[in-house]
């Protein structure tokens, strides 16, 4: 964890070395709560960090997410910290944050090109929590991957 440490401090300073960008207007982003927008993000960084490592395809896109769901940088920092201890992950019940939710992982899975073992062990766990079949999910990343 100490990697992973090391890894979330790092994409924080990179984060903080960046412009701040006005929200992505995607469809369904402004029906989402701000405490859902920090689940999103929580459970987005949670899988970017359970390989070991955040690398920079990984960065861009928690970075492109931190500007869709319209968070500060001390909010990523803490959804950060949060989600290396595991902490505070939770699937909100809204249809739309689901919808969201289930892009996001996949992009964020899909960011560095590789479909690591533990990225796939922790889809597998999220699935059910948003009643999505594993199969399908698994499918689009492979999509993504391609």
């Amino acid at each position: 964890w100490r990697r992973a440490r090391a890894d979330v401090e790092a994409t924080v300073l990179s984060l903080e070395e960046q412009v701040e960008q006005a929200p992505d207007s995607s469809p369904g982003a402004e029906l989402i709560s701000p405490s859902g927008r920090e689940r999103i993000y929580r459970i987005l960084a949670w899988l970017a960090v359970c390989d070991g490592e955040v690398g920079p395809d990984e960065r861009a896109e928690l970075e492109t997410w931190r500007a869709r769901l319209d968070l500060t940088t001390p909010q990523t920092r803490k959804l950060l910290e949060e989600a290396v201890q595991s902490r505070g992950l939770r699937v909100g019940r809204r249809p739309a944050e689901r919808e969201i939710l289930i892009e996001g992982m996949v992009r964020m899975v899909a960011a560095d090109g590789v479909l690591d073992p533990n990225e796939q062990q922790r889809l597998q766990q999220l699935a059910p929590l948003l009643s999505y079949g594993y199969p399908e999910l698994l499918r689009q990343v492979r999509e993504a991957l391609a």
